[in-house]
Order: structure tokens, then sequence, then C-alpha cells
């Protein structure tokens, strides 16, 4: 955020509090994708099983699921 703040010649009007809360926000965001992304990617498959999808859908997320990881 700072570096951001200075390409852009902007000041940080956000309180310290709010900053570490944005960051907070931000970091649990991008672990919970990075979680998600893995476990289709691992267990994609064997869900898509259980859930016993038409067989069109099933080859639909064979085809999208690299794509959205």
């Amino acid at each position: 955020m700072d570096t951001l703040n200075a390409a852009y010649k902007v000041r940080e009007t956000r309180s310290l509090l709010k900053q570490y809360l944005v960051a907070l926000a931000l970091t649990l965001g991008i672990g919970v994708l990075l979680v998600v992304s893995t476990l289709s990617v691992i267990a994609g498959d064997a869900i898509v099983r259980a859930l016993a999808l038409p067989r069109s859908l099933s080859f639909v997320w064979r085809i999208g699921e690299w794509p959205l990881v």
C-alpha cells in the first residue's frame, strides 16, 4: 500500500488501524483463494463425482478447472 501511494503520489488518509485491517483482509482473502484453488485441483474431480452432475457439466468442469485455478 505504501508503494502504491508513493507511485501515484497519494497521501495516506486512513488511520493506522484501518490500514492494518485492510492489509489483514487482503492477506486472508489471498489465503482463502490459494486454499480453494489448491483443493479444486486436488479434489475437484472427486467433488464433481460426489455431486453426481450430468456428463456435460462434468466435461465443462474438466475443461474449465485449470483456467479457473
